[in-house]
């Protein structure tokens, strides 16, 4: 008994001074990552949840409103988004997002105008986001624009003209005379700077500069000629992209009357219920339509559309005829601009263009 308390027994290793500062570096490690992990945590909270201030500054950088980007924002803190920058990357995540919260708004104890102003807002913010993310092309020479292609060109007074191409020559673009300059005394003098904006393939609208190089005759009409550009970019997507909307409608011509003179003068419309016409429309848009029909309206009429709207519900829009082409064995062709269309319908109408309703 004796002799085994005096064995030296250890029950325990010695401490290695080594082992032990390895340790302490790791486990001090951990803290420091652990302080570092609860800041960003904490600046994140600040800024709005889950990334929104990239969200944000991303956003503006691609031409955001301040309004558009706050709606964005409340967006993906409401659907309590892990990754919000993918709002502006992906068009089907966008589309799901907005989905969901056009359903809850739907359901909101507000107004109906507040809530169509709530949905006009995002559906702003998804438009100027697809035009900023659309891979812009270059139109190599205005040679390129096709006879009977519409476009719109703006003065330096900021006055803008709808007109067809009635010529395409090797010295000139050669276009319609707008109804307003086709005297003499009224047209545009040679040199006169213009910017024209033309839509190609129903879908990328190109801008550029040019000027009046002269008048001549084409088809027995008076055409002004510009001169041609080479390398037109591309601007954006389409200002109110258009898709195919095949269902029929009527229309009806309507008559504009101002009653009384001078300043007490007023613009009065009126529809004309007793001619109802037929049609069917093509495409949809949030800027306008085009209408296929055996009778169509003069170019620069004003009409009222009834048809049935994308809920089912009876729609009623205002709209003018900016030109007709003509398809063979199928009638004619009206490529209408709407002027007067309800906040709710409109919202409607681009739901179904972006295809935000099959999301």
């Amino acid at each position: 008994m004796r002799v085994l308390l005096q064995q030296d027994i250890q029950f325990f290793a010695q401490p290695d001074p080594a082992q032990t500062t390895i340790t302490l570096a790791v486990f001090g490690a951990l803290i420091v990552f652990g302080v570092v992990i609860a800041v960003i945590n904490s600046r994140r909270g600040k800024s709005g949840g889950a990334g929104t201030g990239s969200l944000s500054r991303i956003a503006k950088r691609m031409g955001l409103s301040p309004e558009q980007r706050a709606a964005l924002k409340e967006l993906a803190r409401n659907q309590r988004l892990q990754n919000p920058q993918r709002l502006l990357t992906n068009p089907a995540y966008l589309n799901h997002a907005l989905k969901r919260r056009l359903d809850q708004i739907d359901v909101l104890d507000e107004p109906e105008p507040a809530r169509e102003a709530r949905k006009a807002l995002l559906l702003s913010a998804k438009r100027t986001i697809q035009n900023a993310s659309a891979n812009l092309k270059v139109l190599s020479s205005t040679r390129h624009i096709r006879v009977g292609q519409a476009i719109r060109f703006t003065d330096a007074d900021g006055t803008s003209s709808d007109v067809l191409v009635a010529s395409n020559v090797h010295n000139g673009l050669g276009v319609e005379l707008p109804r307003s300059r086709r005297s003499s005394s009224s047209t545009y003098p040679k040199g006169t700077q213009l910017s024209v904006d033309v839509v190609m393939d129903n879908a990328q609208l190109y801008t550029f500069k040019t000027r009046v190089v002269g008048y001549n005759n084409a088809r027995g009409a008076s055409v002004m000629y510009l001169e041609h550009a080479s390398n037109v970019r591309q601007t954006q997507k389409r200002r109110s992209p258009r898709r195919e909307y095949d269902s029929p409608c009527y229309f009806f011509p309507v008559t504009v009357i101002t009653v009384g003179k001078g300043r007490r003068a007023k613009t009065q419309a009126f529809v004309n219920k007793n001619q109802r016409l037929f049609g069917r429309f093509e495409d949809l848009s949030a800027g306008g339509c085009a209408i296929r029909t055996q009778s169509p309206l003069a170019a620069g009429s004003i009409l009222k559309i009834d048809f049935e709207g994308i809920d089912g519900a009876r729609t009623s829009v205002f709209g003018m005829v900016r030109h007709v082409e003509r398809q063979r064995a199928r009638g004619r062709l009206m490529h209408i601009k709407f002027t007067r269309v309800s906040r709710k319908h409109l919202n409607q109408i681009q739901t179904y263009v972006y295809g935000i309703a099959e999301s």
